[in-house]
């Protein structure tokens, strides 16, 4: 399913599967900032994957000096 939300500048769409955004556009000009897929390119979008996509060297990363671990994620 997808969602609308929006207010006075820009109205987005989310869907549900995966929580991805499908379109963020400008009210004021109505430019869209989010690939929309063509067939004859890649007709699929460009999901924002989170942390990660893929795999990080030894599945592990550093922040604020502790130490994660973090196995493959996304493609």
């Amino acid at each position: 399913m997808v969602y609308t939300i929006e207010n006075d500048r820009l109205k987005l769409q989310i869907n549900s599967l995966g929580a991805e955004l499908w379109s963020i556009v400008d009210k004021k000009d109505g430019t869209e900032y989010l690939w929309q897929g063509n067939k004859d390119l890649w007709e699929r979008r460009a999901p924002t994957l989170f942390p990660h996509c893929g795999r990080l060297k030894n599945d592990k990363y550093i922040y604020e000096n502790k130490t994660y671990k973090s196995e493959l994620h996304g493609f």
